[in-house]
Order: structure tokens, then C-alpha cells, then sequence
């Protein structure tokens, strides 16, 4: 069975906030408080402006310059982590970034496993008993991007930020 995922981890109050003003960002609740922010062909279009993207790091495929540079500062809130994924029939590859206080807390590395549970304990997430990260906050649970999307919602408007909205 396949498994492809690109998308921005954090806790969901940060990816909320930072996805204002993205019209074709989506928000999906995980566990522990955290949230994913899958990167669609759609998102990375919209960040892009319909322009050629340029790569952030070599070991990304989707995560172009202008997306790194919105987690780097969405970073002054939390830490943020990226990561992607690619299987097929068990077999395939893993990478991950993370940013934290608008700097680079780990350095982006990418692998057969590892890289996205590396990232996901470098943002705070803490493993159930016998889980590790990635099954703990339930990224198995859909096995594409866009699948994903559909799940989420659309970022929170101001007024439903204030307290007692």
C-alpha cells in the first residue's frame, strides 16, 4: 500500500494562525494538540504565485523556498516541522525539517525511516506506549496529501481567535 504526505506539523493553534489569509490552506486536528497542514498541489500554487518554484533543500520535492520561509516565521510561535513521505509496498523514503524561534532546529534529512519521527519528537510530540510518533499522533490514518486536506478546515478568522468566539 502506498503512503504519500507533504505537509507542516505544529500545534494547532500555530498552523490556525499561520494559515490566515491562505485561501486553499486546510487545517487537520491530530492528537496531543498538534495539527497537519497538508501542502496541496493547490497550496504550494497559491505560496508560489504561479511561479516556478525553487527548492528549499535538496531532500524535498514540494517544499519550495517561499513555503520554507512561511514555517521559518510561522517558527516565532512554536516549532514547525515539514516533512514528506513516499512508499510504496513498504518501500520508499522519509524526510523532515524543523524550525524553531524563526531558526532551523533540525537540519533537513532524508531516509528510508527515521527523519519524520526525528522531527516529530524534536516538536514536543511524546510517543504512546509501543507507538512511535508518526502512529502516535495517527499519520497512517490517510495515505495521501489531498486525502488529508479533505479532512481539514479552512484557517479560523480573526473573531474566531478572540476569546469567547
Amino acid at each position: 500500500m502506498a503512503h504519500s504526505l507533504e505537509g507542516f506539523i505544529a500545534r494547532a493553534e500555530l498552523l490556525q494562525t499561520g494559515a490566515k489569509g491562505l485561501t486553499t490552506a486546510k487545517v487537520v486536528p491530530l492528537a496531543q494538540g498538534y495539527a497537519l497542514l497538508p501542502v496541496t498541489q493547490a497550496l504550494a500554487d497559491e505560496v508560489n504565485g504561479g511561479k516556478e518554484r525553487t527548492a528549499a533543500f535538496e531532500q524535498f520535492w514540494r517544499l519550495s523556498e517561499r513555503l520554507a520561509h512561511l514555517a521559518e516565521s510561522w517558527s516565532a510561535l512554536g516549532p514547525v516541522a515539514y516533512v514528506e513521505t513516499d512508499y510504496v509496498r513498504g518501500s520508499g523514503v522519509q524526510a523532515s525539517v524543523v524550525w524553531d524561534a524563526g531558526t532551523r532546529v533540525l537540519d533537513p534529512s532524508r531516509g528510508a525511516a527515521g527523519p519524520v519521527n526525528w522531527a516529530l519528537q524534536r516538536i514536543g510530540v511524546q510517543c504512546d506506549e509501543a507507538q512511535d510518533a508518526f502512529d502516535t499522533l495517527g499519520l497512517g490514518r490517510l495515505r495521501e496529501t489531498e486525502a488529508w486536506a479533505q479532512e481539514g478546515v479552512g484557517p479560523l478568522a480573526d473573531a474566531d481567535l478572540q476569546p469567547g468566539a
